[in-house]
């Protein structure tokens, strides 16, 4: 199995949507939160991001604060791939239509 590389993953979020992340918390040195609000201005969800050493989670979640207990709708487990994931929203917006 693969190792994420957490650093350079978080490193390259940061340059991709700079001002636009509205949420950073590192848990501990395992687990990476991220929230950011990348999609048009009139949607009412924002892209969440979990990254860990084996796999990063994409998920979209409301932008007004709610309990949301669902799991995410998509699990990478290479930084490429989730390089390539993140050009596609920036590109085509979310995979699944949203409110």
């Amino acid at each position: 199995m693969k190792k994420i590389n957490k650093e350079s993953f978080k490193n390259y979020l940061n340059d991709v949507y700079q001002s636009r992340i509205t949420y950073y918390e590192e848990f501990n040195e395992f687990l990476i939160f991220f929230e950011i609000d990348c999609f048009s201005e009139d949607c009412k969800h924002k892209l969440s991001i979990e990254i860990t050493d084996h796999d990063i989670k994409f998920g979209a979640i409301t932008k007004e604060p709610s309990i949301d207990f669902s799991l995410y709708d998509f699990v990478i487990e290479t930084n490429k791939e989730a390089e390539e994931f993140v050009e596609q929203i920036n590109k085509l917006g979310w995979p699944k239509q949203l409110e």
